[in-house]
């Protein structure tokens, strides 16, 4: 981005030389009487013009060769030079024509010849072919080939300004270059239709426009402008603007608006109206955490696209991530090449402290969603923060399922059915491989649009590391699930304090470990028709899961627990259940309460799971407590009536 148009200011001081220069029979007072008129001239003659408020002080001085008094009045010149001399009465600028008419009637003097003009320190020259100079209104016009040289000590160099045409007002402290203006040094270029200049009255070039599909290249900086309009305004705060489909476009980095505004020693550009920005960026800088992207065709970099109605920009001395941007209504930032896309109504980012969003923000990438009120994200993409309510919604399979290797096939031939996983909080955060949600957390998981899983608690912790590892649950933890993967495999609810969830290396529910005031259900089919119900209570139980169907495998529960299935009740210290042998293995002066109202103990208890038949081993005990299973005072959960 070109940081400076002070090759504009420069372009603008070369021509106020020439003003100065151009109106010297205008804007000075007449000859002395004593000067002969320039009919009696003979060979070489003297015209010199002074100050009227200082008739001591010598202005500028007409000299030249071969005048001739024509009949219409106007009076030709073969050769004149013009100079021009300061306070202390050094010469300031020499003007050379040839072949010059001076028509007193009209005020004004033209030539069709070349024009040169130098000034006395021998670093400014002006040529050109055809000058017009009008007495009544300050102006000088060279008409064509207009060539600018500024000779400039070292770093800068010389200035060089070409252009078809040249005008300068010096009433109104007014310059303009016109038709195929080029302005350049070693650092920077300007091309543009028309350049005009205004000069304040301490002679300083404070506003200088160029319009006319205009072209600014910087070689120190890097990249170009374009617009059809550019302003430069000097003061302490230097500026630039641009408009009319401002473009600026250096590498990697890319800007667009109605308007740009650039601050040259802040290095700050600022786009308005319809404004995209785009910029260089580290692949991971702007991707929120584990959530998944698309495969970046790049290597080293990815590129950022931002787009807003207002933004602010601080741009770098190289062709690297911007030093930081702000982006306020409508706004959309985009990694392409990851399929990543956010919206809010306010982003704020830095590469040191990463990017803010503000104002209702979306994020959104290949099989992921999130939605909050703000958010947060760090700069290399591994923590980020959003307030809620917050909204995630994951591709089940996309999440789940580590990142495929090249060379290798995508796991599995058979199409499985849409899974997502959805989650809403108050909070969301990620740091160290964990999310976090709180205050309260629900999550569902549903395959083919119908809910599987619901899981509710006041904070929820997922574990992703390269794939889904582990869920951890922590207050008024509640569960909901489908037993089986079948639509006719029952369903399961757990209740507790804590619960931990560990997953296999395709997404799979592998183990569930509950804790604190464990209460649990599975209702499922029976083999000979209907359903049947078993309920636990304890301080903890661990179930195992088969990979596919998510049927239960095999559980253990620990803590004074309670086991209900049919109308068979037990109470334990410990229970264990093995599904493929159809099961429960009591522990801890077990007892076993039949239907018919027997109660069987004994040091340990093997309860058949479909026959109902319960076998002892140590020394077993039978007892009759009557027919009815309120008789007996334990305070089971079914009590509180069933769900």
């Amino acid at each position: 981005m070109p940081t400076e148009l002070v090759v504009l200011n420069r372009i603008a001081a070369a021509a106020a030389v020439v003003l100065a220069a151009g109106s010297v029979l205008a804007s000075a007072p007449a000859a002395r009487p004593s000067a002969k008129p320039a009919a009696a001239v003979r060979g070489r003659f003297r015209v010199p013009f002074y100050d009227s408020r200082n008739p001591q002080r010598l202005l500028s001085e007409l000299a030249g060769e071969g005048a001739k008094l024509e009949p219409n009045g106007r009076i030709r010149l073969q050769s004149a030079r013009v100079f021009t001399f300061d306070a202390q009465g050094r010469t300031n600028l020499i003007v050379y024509a040839t072949n010059c008419v001076f028509d007193p009637a009209r005020r004004a003097a033209e030539s069709a010849e070349p024009l040169r003009v130098e000034s006395g320190d021998g670093r400014l020259t002006l040529e050109g072919r055809g000058f017009l100079w009008r007495q009544t209104n300050n102006a000088l016009v060279i008409s064509n080939e207009v060539r600018t040289l500024l000779r400039r000590p070292p770093p800068e160099g010389p200035l060089r300004i070409q252009s078809r045409r040249f005008e300068a007002r010096l009433d109104r402290n007014e310059v303009e270059y016109s038709g195929e203006v080029l302005a350049w040094d070693k650092r920077r270029t300007v091309r543009c239709g028309r350049l005009r200049a205004a000069r304040n009255e301490r002679g300083d070039f404070e506003r200088i426009a160029a319009e006319e599909a205009v072209r600014v290249q910087d070689a120190e900086v890097g990249g170009e402008v374009r617009a059809e309009r550019a302003l430069y305004l000097a003061g302490e705060t230097r500026r630039i603007e641009f408009a009319g489909g401002a473009h600026w476009a250096d590498g990697a980095r890319e800007a667009a608006a109605d308007r740009f505004l650039i601050l040259p020693e802040k290095r700050e550009l600022l786009a308005t109206g319809a404004a995209r920005i785009r910029f260089p960026a580290a692949p991971d800088s702007l991707q929120p955490g584990p959530l998944p992207g698309a495969p970046s065709q790049e290597t080293a970099s990815s590129a950022v696209e931002a787009a807003a109605e207002w933004i602010r920009a601080l741009l770098p001395l190289t062709n690297g991530p911007l030093r930081a941007f702000q982006a306020r209504t409508n706004v959309t930032i985009r990694l392409p090449r990851r399929g990543i896309r956010a919206v809010a109504r306010a982003a704020d980012y830095t590469p040191e402290q990463g990017l803010s969003l503000r104002g209702a923000p979306e994020w959104q990438g290949p099989g992921w969603r999130l939605r909050a009120e703000t958010f947060h994200l760090d700069p290399q993409g591994q923590s980020f923060v959003a307030e809620g309510p917050v909204f995630l919604r994951v591709d089940g399979s996309v999440w789940a399922l580590p990142p495929k290797e090249e060379g290798k096939p995508a796991v599995g031939k058979k199409k499985s059915p849409p899974q997502w996983l959805e989650t809403r909080s108050r909070r969301l955060s990620y740091a160290a491989n964990v999310m976090r949600f709180e205050g309260p957390a629900r999550a569902r998981y549903l395959i083919a649009g119908r809910v599987r899983t619901v899981l509710e608690a006041d904070s929820l912790f997922v574990r992703y590391e390269g794939r889904l590892r582990s869920l951890r649950a922590e207050g008024n933890v509640r569960i909901q699930d489908e037993a089986g993967a079948s639509a006719n495999a029952g369903s399961r609810e757990l209740t507790c304090g804590r619960a931990e969830a560990f997953f296999d290396k395709t997404g799979g529910l592998e183990r569930i470990v509950a804790r604190d005031r464990v209460r649990a259900r599975q209702e499922e089919p029976q083999s000979g028709g209907g359903w049947v119900t078993t309920w636990f209570l304890g301080e903890r139980l661990e179930a195992r899961f088969a990979p596919k169907t998510r049927a239960l495998k095999e559980a253990i529960g620990s803590g004074g627990t309670q086991v209900m299935r049919g109308e068979i009740l037990a109470l334990a210290e410990r229970v264990a259940y093995d599904a493929a042998a159809g099961r429960f293995v009591l522990d801890g002066e077990p007892w076993v309460w039949f239907p018919d109202g027997r109660l069987a103990g004994a040091r340990r208890l093997i309860w058949e799971r479909d026959t109902g038949r319960v076998q002892g081993e140590g020394r077993f005990r039978l007892a009759w407590r009557g027919r009815s299973l309120t008789n007996l005072t334990v305070q089971m959960p079914w009590a509180r009536g069933k769900e």
